[in-house]
């Protein structure tokens, strides 16, 4: 079976920690590397976030942290749902990883550029990134093979 090639790009809160489980525990799924972006949390401690939630799963990929503002708007952040540390404050060990240095930007594209037609973009957080990589690389929809986002609200910002 072929498994479908994933780069995620998330904004780790307690949701999106199930989304990256559900991704590794798949038979059907590889991922290849996971972004950042600010949304229920700011990006950065989205990617504490996941790399705490790669320890518990007992796996590594590239984890990079993209942008923590949005585009033409202020961010609300979720802290009132997702607890200050995005996970529920539930005092989860520190992870043992570190983010990879290269921007989650930088890193869609360039997957996406070494991948061409193969990789499965799944966003489940503010699309900020994507947009962002789409100004800077038009080709971007012809290089990825489908685009997955788990979003949307109704009668609210999100």
């Amino acid at each position: 079976m072929d498994r479908t090639q994933l780069v995620l790009d998330v904004d780790t809160g307690v949701d999106d920690a199930l989304a990256i489980i559900l991704a590794f525990r798949s038979p059907a799924a590889e991922v290849l590397a996971i972004g950042t972006v600010a949304g229920n949390i700011g990006a950065a401690q989205a990617a504490t976030n996941t790399l705490k939630v790669l320890d518990v799963l007992g796996v590594r990929v590239p984890v990079a942290v993209g942008l923590d503002e949005a585009i033409g708007q202020t961010l609300p952040l979720a802290r009132h749902v997702h607890g200050q540390d995005g996970m529920g404050d539930a005092g989860i060990p520190a992870a043992s990883g570190q983010p990879s240095g290269e921007h989650a930007v930088d890193q869609l594209i360039r997957l996406a550029r070494e991948h061409p037609g193969q990789i499965t973009l799944f966003a489940c957080g503010p699309l900020t990134n994507v947009a962002t990589a789409l100004l800077c690389e038009p080709a971007l929809p012809r290089l990825l093979k489908e685009l997955v986002i788990m979003g949307g609200a109704a009668d609210a910002i999100g």
